[in-house]
This record gives structure tokens, sequence and C-alpha cells, in this order.
């Protein structure tokens, strides 16, 4: 009776079919995955190849078409309508250019005519001193407005930090001359210097007084009390006497507005000289009696010479 009901062959190849059951189902599972990996590459290829192609656009003067090629819809109506996105734009850049070329010359034709009266003037030789004094200083503003001129160009264009012209000179003449050129315009006693320490920088001496030059203009201006130009060791103060910035005057200082939001254009480019120079701009102290502004030139320094 033990040996007609012994199953034990039965349970071995039950055993045995269960684990060819288990090994067959790993088998397909693996092999899933793999098939699972091929279709998911091959998929994925096709936007991989427009990823790169469009990561790999160089930015410049022209921004290049990518390959509409695909056999998928999808990417190709992608790909043709990043090329018109960048024809819109490269469009747009030339008519920018173009602009720019025309407003340089445009800018530049009256300050060369002033130039050459101012020539023609003092070649007569018929000035009296207070006449060449005169004349000195409209040539000095010509020539400063030139300059500034091709300093907001260079803005405009937004070239690079590489491309400024830095020179070695010292800050405390920059600042006096800056004090000078102003008291023309303002009376003089507003305006105050202090500094006893002789400070060597390095940096592009038209945009750093261009700089200095709005921010002190910008107190005068805006503030009926008297404006000091703080020199320390690592940074320039411009203290005023008004009732402080708002809130909005802050954000075009410090943030990225656009310019299109500003109802003033000087501390909009007061934020991009400092921006360019590399000089960072902070706010100390603003309050009902006053504000502290900061230049910090720290990253241009070059000696500190005690007189």
């Amino acid at each position: 009776m033990f040996y007609a009901k012994n199953i034990t062959v039965f349970e071995n190849k039950e055993t045995l079919f269960a684990r060819l059951l288990w090994g067959i189902g790993l088998l397909m599972v693996i092999f899933s995955a793999f098939l699972a990996y091929l279709a998911s590459g091959r998929l994925a290829k096709p936007w991989q190849q427009m990823t790169q192609s469009i990561a790999n656009t160089p930015i410049g003067k022209e921004i290049p078409s990518i390959n509409e090629d695909y056999e998928e819809k999808e990417l190709h109506e992608i790909a043709v309508n990043f090329n018109h996105f960048t024809s819109e734009l490269n469009a747009y850049v030339k008519r920018e250019n173009a602009m720019l070329s025309l407003a340089s010359h445009e800018l530049r034709t009256p300050i060369a005519v002033i130039a050459g009266a101012l020539d023609i003037i003092e070649s007569r030789d018929q000035l009296t001193e207070k006449d060449k004094i005169t004349v000195a200083r409209i040539r000095a503003a010509s020539d400063e407005m030139g300059m500034n001129i091709d300093v907001l160009l260079k803005l405009a264009r937004n070239k690079h930090q590489a491309n400024t012209v830095n020179e070695v000179f010292v800050l405390n003449e920059l600042l006096a001359q800056v004090k000078e050129d102003l008291s023309n315009i303002y009376p003089e006693e507003r305006i105050s210097l202090q500094g006893d320490k002789n400070i060597v920088v390095n940096s592009d001496i038209t945009m750093v007084k261009m700089l200095i030059r709005n921010l002190v203009q910008n107190a005068l201006h805006h503030t009926r009390g008297k404006i000091a130009i703080l020199l320390n060791e690592n940074s320039i103060d411009i203290v005023d006497e008004g009732q402080g910035l708002s809130k909005e005057q802050q954000n075009r200082l410090l943030q990225d507005t656009q310019i299109a939001g500003l109802d003033g254009l000087g501390l909009y480019i007061v934020r991009l000289l400092s921006e360019r120079v590399n000089w960072p701009l902070s706010i100390v102290k603003t309050d009902a009696n006053g504000t502290i502004l900061r230049l910090d030139f720290r990253l241009s320094l070059v000696t500190v010479t005690l007189v």
C-alpha cells in the first residue's frame, strides 16, 4: 500500500517543473528589461541628438540653425520652430547692431564738430584769459562726453569683462577730478572729499569715473543737502543728507530690473557700470537722515600707501 501510494517521483518532477518555471520567468524578466533598455535608447536617441544640438549651438553675433531632418513629426516641428526663433533673433540682433552703429556715428559727429570749432577759436588767438578757461572747460566736457558715449555704446552691446580697458591709476586723483567737474555745475560747498590715503587700483578709468560721477550726481540731483565722498581702504562711500531711498529705488540699484520698467536711467547705468568693473555696490544705510552707498573696489586694489 505504501509503494502504491508513493508519489515522490511526481513531487520531484513537480519541484523541477516549478524551478523551471521560475528560471524561465527570471530569464523572461531579464530579456524584457534588456529589450526595454534597447527600445528606450532607440526612442530617446533622437531627443538626445536634438538636445545635444541645441546645447552645442554657439552664442554669437549670429546663431546658426539646427538640423531639421528628423523622422519623428514632433521633433521635426520642434526643430523648425527653434530655427524660426533663432532666425527672428538674428534679425533682431542685426537691427540692434545697425541702430547702434548709426547712433555711434550720430552721437560722435556733434562732438567732433565741437572739438573742431574749439580748435578754430583757439587758433585765432583772440581769447582773453577767462575765455581760455571757459574754452578749456568746454573741451574737457566734450572729451568726457565722447568717453561716456563710448562707455554707453559698450554697455549697450553687452561686451564682456575682458573687453574693458584696464589701467593703473590713483583713485584719489580721480575722485578729485569728479569733485572738480561737478563743482562747475553744483555749488562747490555741497561736495566734500575725505580720505588721507593714496590708493592705487587697476580698472577701466573711464567706466570708474562715469560710475562715481553718476552716483554723486544722482545724490546731488535728488537731495538738497551736502554730499560727502569718503575714501576708505577698500571702498568708497557716497553719503548724502536726503530723505532715504524708496524700495523701488533700492531695487533699481541692487536687482536685475528691466530698463523698460525704470523711470530714470541714472541708477540703471550705475548698476551696469558697477557690474562691468566688478565693484560691488551696496546700501549701507538709508533712512530719513540720509543714505550711504558703498562701492567695494578691493578686487581692483593694487597697493595702499600711507601719505
